[in-house]
């Protein structure tokens, strides 16, 4: 992709799952993918067989379709880095628009086209189109099959087209013409061709075919996502919010604005399930801590004995490390197979095997894990040597929870409830100057904390521009309300213009502003989001605030302002495999 982070958006801690999707959709909406990767497995009695597909992909236009982006210059120097070829992406990738966009561009070819008559009152017009009816008129009643108007400004070649299709309305019903815009070196013009009324709606409907497998071939991609949604079979990636909110945004359809309806537009489109293998491995408590990477997964799980956590829960279980099932290449698609695979590391094809292998592996480890918890040995015939399908029951309420970065929520539900962390610890300050920078605002609040037995200074987090801060005033678990009184005194004593309310009193402010509607909303616009082009009924995102904005003391979103330029490039590939 050409980027994960744009120069407004930032990623806090304490993030609400509604602002941290705000963020990722907006990148979503803002970056491309240049590549994609596609790993579909199938059990063929004794092992995984993969078969791998890395495509390239680029946008293309199209009319009435031309995809503007953003290009992150640390993604484009890691894409460089790791042999990205630009020139057979950009000359030769599969093009690509959202599903419900083609979909309605492929229903507007079959629409007759409705011209507005336009009145013409300036004599000048008036003499034009008088002139261009006579040159028409005399046309029609020669012998010459073809005539070329004379190129002329946009409104005047409106005025060309207005002309003859008054024309063609006073023909008989045997004679008829077809008017075609043709370039020329003096710009653009229109061509008349003769046709009998049969040519005519033969040439028509050879037009629009024309036009709908050139909207087809640009959309190419959507065929893609339509296959592995219609497969009905799980999908899978690894740390991959940004993969599934790109891909949706890119193949599907553009992302609503609510956290609500883009949740029901991924269970739409993944009606198999969805699976986080950075999830899976996180929920294995102590055997993956700290080398959760994908790579790194990778080699733990393909290679049991590197983890001696790994091998001693197999072995706890009752079975060895060949209770992992086996991963292979099918015939005719060993790319990524051998001593050399490193070379390949971030290309997306490789990552989605990689992805794909470590599910399949992580669906035994688990089924590992539940035979220690029920104090029950596998009853697996891996066992006794043999090999066996992975079974993915003990996944299946991992369905839907994608890993969160940078939070203490450690995954998102989209196929569930939503996780309510404990953070009665907090507390909100609004109704702050933009720009206020969080050391004043922690310092303030340091006489507050001491009351809740805290000797730790307390940790401000800024939203909104240094508008609003949410402050852990009290040790995680506790109640920072008994403190509020002591911590309005000391913003009124340090002169800050300020007021604070405990973090319950703010997140109930947010659910009263968004109201009661957003699912209602998301299902009676059929997530269309920005496609339609019409908004749910949900807040839109937060905009940056400037100085000399004015600002409610409670608001509806959080949108942090202006974060520093991250160092670390983004990923290139997208990570996603479909289990057969």
């Amino acid at each position: 992709m050409t980027g994960l982070f744009t120069n407004d958006n930032q990623q806090n801690y304490l993030d609400e799952l509604e602002d941290r999707y705000a963020q990722v959709a907006e990148s979503a909406r803002k970056f491309i993918i240049t590549q994609f990767g596609l790993s579909c497995f199938i059990w063929d009695g004794s092992r995984l067989q993969a078969h791998t597909y890395n495509f390239y992909i680029v946008p293309r236009e199209v009319p009435g379709f031309n995809k503007r982006f953003l290009v992150d210059s640390g993604a484009i120097g890691f894409l460089a880095s790791h042999g990205f070829d630009f020139n057979k992406c950009l000359k030769h990738g599969i093009g690509y628009m959202p599903a419900s966009l083609r979909d309605r561009r492929l229903a507007q070819v079959e629409e007759e086209r409705v011209y507005r008559p336009a009145t013409v009152s300036k004599d000048a017009d008036v003499a034009f189109v008088q002139a261009c009816e006579a040159a028409v008129s005399q046309w029609l009643q020669g012998t010459e099959r073809h005539l070329s108007l004379p190129p002329v400004n946009g409104y005047q070649r409106m005025l060309q087209y207005q002309t003859c299709e008054r024309l063609q309305a006073t023909l008989d019903s045997q004679s008829s013409f077809v008017v075609k815009r043709v370039p020329s070196l003096e710009g653009p013009l229109l061509k008349l061709t003769k046709m009998t009324t049969e040519e005519k709606a033969a040439y028509e409907l050879e037009q629009k075919a024309a036009r709908g497998a050139s909207i087809v071939e640009a959309a190419g991609f959507a065929t893609v996502m339509e296959a592995m949604r219609d497969s009905g079979k799980p999908g899978v990636g690894h740390n991959c919010i940004f993969d599934v909110a790109y891909v949706l945004e890119s193949f599907a359809q553009p992302l609503p604005e609510s956290w609500t309806a883009f949740k029901l537009l991924v269970q739409k489109w993944f009606p198999g399930g969805l699976y986080d293998t950075k999830h899976l491995a996180r929920e294995l408590l102590g055997i993956f801590e700290g080398r959760n990477h994908l790579g790194d997964l990778f080699g733990q799980l393909t290679e049991p004995e590197r983890n001696p956590s790994l091998m001693a829960l197999l072995q706890a279980s009752g079975a060895g490390s060949n209770q992992l099932p086996s991963v292979d290449h099918a015939p005719g698609f060993q790319r990524y197979q051998g001593a050399e695979t490193e070379r390949f590391a971030h290309e997306a094809g490789y990552d989605a095997y990689m992805t794909g292998a470590c599910f399949g592996c992580l669906m035994a480890a688990h089924e590992a894990k539940h035979a220690c918890s029920s104090g029950t040995s596998s009853s697996s015939p891996m066992v006794t040597g043999q090999e066996s399908r992975p079974d993915i029951t003990h996944v299946q309420e991992y369905n839907g929870r994608l890993n969160m970065m940078r939070s203490d929520m450690h995954w998102m539900n989209l196929f569930g409830e939503d996780l309510q962390p404990d953070r009665r610890h907090l507390l909100h300050v609004h109704g702050l100057p933009y720009g206020t920078r969080p050391g004043p605002i922690a310092e303030c609040m340091a006489a507050a904390a001491a009351k809740l037995g805290s000797a730790d200074r307390p940790r401000a987090t800024a939203f909104c521009g240094g508008t609003e801060f949410l402050v852990e005033i009290a040790p995680r678990g506790s109640d920072a309300e008994p403190a509020l009184d002591i911590a309005t005194t000391s913003l009124q004593q340090s002169g800050i213009q300020a007021k604070a309310q405990t973090y319950a009193t703010w997140k109930a402010s947010r659910g009263q502003d968004r109201g009661s509607s957003d699912m209602a909303a998301s299902q009676a616009a059929g997530w269309q989001g920005r496609a339609g082009m019409q908004r749910t009924g949900a807040q839109p995102p937060a905009k940056r605030i400037r100085p000399n904005q004015a600002r409610p003391a409670l608001v509806s979103e959080i949108q942090p302002a202006t974060p520093p330029r991250r160092s670390d490039a983004a990923s290139p590939t997208k990570r996603w495999c479909t289990i057969m």
